[in-house]
């Protein structure tokens, strides 16, 4: 981002002649620049050749010891050209959902408006709520292909997945990001089945995209071949597809947008771009000449992209498309409240470590959050270890008991179990039930309510 003139008047000031000529010419990257040698040493400058074959604002002396150029470069070249065409955007970069509304209607809105891609952050909202979304954004963009929906997989509220399909079917969303999948799910097949359709030319058209998110080889894979038969069958004998379309879908992939998820804020496996990218790609060209796909498969890179120089790294690398993620939460169009901003924008590097995920807390799966200027990290990974440890709270000592009830939770434990227990029987009263027999699944929804409602009151 550009700084204002302001600031950069206060720091040319003190700045050498060549120092400022660099300067300018990095902010005026669209224009030729050129290295030459002067009476006083080598120099830079932004440049334009005159008819004559010499430069302008130099002497033909100095024209004349050129020693070399630079060609200009703009920013709607980085990325792949197939991706501005598909997605009818300017910049190959997408502005990534955040869950439960942190990217907001009016974040995708200006991200559409400046020429990027922009997904709302739908997971863990209710269906009325990302209804409004949907039309609060249709009413300030125009068309449908640069902008979408965020779908989180949901193993342990199949429901949930399913009454969002139902939605972005029904409103015709074009672009749905799916997020923390470990494999394929019969809902998000359904998603992808139900806009193929048979073009004018015989060519088998695409209605809806899944951008799917992917951290994993196996999980690349699953999204990257054609869906299993007795899935699409299923779908099939449910009425939710046409016979048509599930044999359209027998020779395609359900994503033809992989998101290369590399260590980030979200679900991840903490690998390196470096390392990660490549070996999805690899994954991605044994699929294209296995199965002779129509279309290209795009690559995009998110993780740890908070920097233009990440941003560089990652197109070099050679991600058709780069996303953006955690560091959308700064931005003054997010969902987060401005408390929360401020700390983020005061964070360094070291100031961030892994803790317990809300949604798969059982299984041990991380999170990446901010440590500093906040107690939720030690306190997420002591209520990990209690879990580990204790098979239900009355096993818990004295002193752990009063930590939990009185610094964390700040109720009773029975008091807070009601309080989950109501929250989950809206939705799944077979959970609830076995929790009533099961102290340990009791004391899991206990401590996965409590990290839920912590980035509940982070936004």
């Amino acid at each position: 981002m550009r700084r204002s003139d302001e600031e950069q008047r206060g720091q040319k000031g003190s700045l050498s002649p060549d120092i400022e000529a660099l300067i300018d010419v990095i902010h005026d990257c669209r224009s030729e620049a050129v290295i030459y040698r002067s009476a006083i040493g080598s120099r830079m400058a932004r440049l334009k050749k005159t008819k004559t074959g010499y430069f302008d604002k130099i002497s033909r002396r100095d024209s004349e010891n050129v020693l070399g150029t630079l060609p200009s470069i703009f920013p709607e070249w980085l990325g792949s050209q197939s991706f501005l065409k598909r997605c009818d955007c300017r910049f190959a970069y997408v502005v990534g959902e955040m869950a439960r509304g942190i990217a907001t209607s009016d974040m995708v809105v200006e991200a559409v408006k400046a020429g990027f891609v922009g997904f709302f952050g739908s997971a863990g909202l209710k269906p009325s709520l990302v209804a409004k979304a949907i039309h609060d954004i249709r009413r300030q963009v125009e068309g449908d292909s640069a902008w979408g929906m965020n779908l989180i997989h949901s193993p342990d509220r199949p429901e949930q997945e399913s009454q969002m399909i139902d939605l972005f079917l029904r409103e015709k969303i074009r672009n749905v990001s799916a997020s923390a999948f470990m494999t394929l799910s019969k809902e998000i097949v359904r998603y992808s089945a139900a806009g193929l359709a048979r073009g004018k030319m015989g060519e088998i058209n695409r209605a809806t995209n899944v951008f799917a998110k992917v951290s994993r080889p196996e999980v690349a894979k699953a999204f990257l071949t054609p869906p299993p038969f007795v899935m699409l069958k299923e779908l099939v004998n449910e009425g939710a597809i046409s016979e048509e379309q599930a044999e359209f879908h027998s020779k395609l992939p359900t994503a033809e947008f992989l998101t290369v998820e590399a260590d980030s804020g979200g679900h991840t496996d903490g690998r390196p771009l470096t390392s990660l990218f490549p070996t999805i790609a690899e994954v991605r060209d044994r699929a294209v000449r296995e199965y002779n796909y129509p279309n290209a498969i795009l690559l995009g890179a998110a993780g740890g992209i908070g920097t233009p120089t990440a941003a560089a790294a990652a197109f070099a690398l050679g991600a058709d498309f780069i996303v953006t993620g955690s560091v959308n939460q700064s931005a003054t169009e997010s969902g987060l409240s401005n408390d929360a901003r401020a700390l983020l924008c005061n964070a360094e590097i070291s100031d961030f470590g892994m803790v317990p995920a809300a949604d798969m807390f059982e299984v041990g799966a991380k999170v990446q959050v901010l440590k500093r200027g906040t107690m939720f990290g030690v306190t997420a990974q002591r209520l990990q270890d209690f879990y580990r440890r204790y098979s239900c709270f009355a096993d818990f000592t004295d002193r752990d008991k009063q930590w939990l009830e009185e610094k964390v939770l700040r109720m009773s434990f029975e008091e807070a179990w009601q309080q989950a227990r109501s929250y989950h029987s809206a939705y799944n009263q077979k959970l609830c039930v076995r929790a009533d027999t099961d102290d340990r699944t009791k004391l899991a929804l206990v401590f996965k309510r409590f990290l839920f409602q912590a980035s509940k009151w982070a936004r």
